[in-house]
């Protein structure tokens, strides 16, 4: 009876140690990239757009696990009637390295300050962009323009590509589209 008793209290005692073992399910863990955090605040979701005439160009990355990237983007092609637009699209793994080039842009081109900036130009053949960050505790960062844009957003805009630019060719040359 004592060794039952001595069994049962040890196994209390390591469970209540090292727990029972992770009861979260895959969509409510945190990142697996320990990067994702701004402000003190973890990252749910990076989306960015940027649309002109005969071309469109979106961003979305998902920061669960895995995180992912995806990419939809239109370019014109060469038709009879004039360019139609062909939709190349994909979702690929996000390596941490990335991840966190991503999060870093947050800081660095201050994007806080970009919540509710909403500019419109009477231009009518320019390009337009609109960002949104959600944050895992539901708060969100909206920021778009149409031929206006924040402080920053060129070199913003740049980096962006280039952060994306591997995910772009590999998605081309891969040949995912839809038309």
């Amino acid at each position: 009876m004592k060794k039952r008793f001595a069994i049962i209290v040890i196994l209390i005692l390591t469970m209540s140690l090292f727990g029972c073992g992770d009861k979260k399910t895959p969509s409510e863990k945190d990142s697996t990239v320990a990067s994702t955090a701004v402000n003190g605040k973890k990252i749910a979701e990076f989306k960015f757009v940027y649309g002109a005439p005969a071309y469109y160009i979106e961003y979305k990355v998902s920061f669960s696990d895995p995180v992912t990237v995806f990419i939809k983007e239109s370019m014109p092609t060469d038709e009879p009637f004039g360019p139609v637009p062909g939709y190349y699209q994909g979702t690929y793994g996000l390596d941490e390295e990335t991840a966190s080039k991503i999060t870093e842009l947050y800081d660095k081109y201050e994007l806080s300050k970009w919540n509710g900036f909403d500019e419109k130009s009477t231009i009518t053949d320019g390009g337009g962009f609109e960002l949104k960050i959600t944050f895992k505790n539901g708060e969100a960062l909206r920021a778009k323009g149409y031929s206006k844009y924040p402080d920053g957003y060129p070199d913003f805009y740049k980096e962006l590509e280039e952060i994306f630019r591997s995910y772009r060719d590999r998605m081309i040359d891969e040949g995912s589209s839809e038309t």
